[in-house]
């Protein structure tokens, strides 16, 4: 005799089928060799309920990006605005605070640095290339084709 009731077992199955095993079991807090044990005997199978929370999963994916893409554009802000804000600095071993107008050169380029990262990723999220592709000419053919071409200049004066 099973130590479950045959109501709680239906019921189970029923979220089983609807959610899929992984919810089933964080929601019902059971071990999912039981669930894909009943499951099993009960002849039923999971594909709805995998699909679904593949969808929900990859709706809140879509939210969470939407979001994260926001919030780093807002940091960006950020950072061009901490450039040209008061800066501070605590310095010796009292830690005396010391203003600036403005960022130093060497915090400037900290928050740029971060900025080129940010803005990087940004535009990985929107689908943007990221870096770019240039065709470098080699330096030695270059000149080889220049020479070539002067000399078939000055064959055909010679000539002509």
């Amino acid at each position: 005799m099973s130590k479950y009731a045959p109501d709680f077992v239906a019921e189970v199955l029923a979220v089983y089928v609807s959610d899929g095993p992984a919810a089933t079991a964080k929601l019902y807090e059971m071990p999912k060799s039981t669930l894909n044990s009943w499951a099993a005997k009960h002849g039923l199978s999971t594909d709805a309920g995998t699909k679904k929370a593949t969808e929900a999963a990859c709706a809140k994916n879509v939210e969470l990006r939407a979001k994260l893409r926001t919030m780093l554009l807002e940091k960006c802000v950020d950072m061009l605005g901490r450039m040209d804000s008061p800066h501070y600095e605590y310095q010796g071993r009292e830690g005396e605070r010391v203003v600036y107008p403005v960022a130093g050169a060497k915090e400037c380029q900290s928050y740029a640095t971060a900025l080129g990262i940010m803005l990087d990723k940004y535009r990985l999220e929107q689908g943007e290339p990221t870096e770019r592709h240039e065709e470098v000419t080699d330096a030695r053919k270059r000149i080889e084709d220049e020479i070539a071409a002067v000399l078939d200049e000055a064959e055909r004066a010679k000539q002509g």
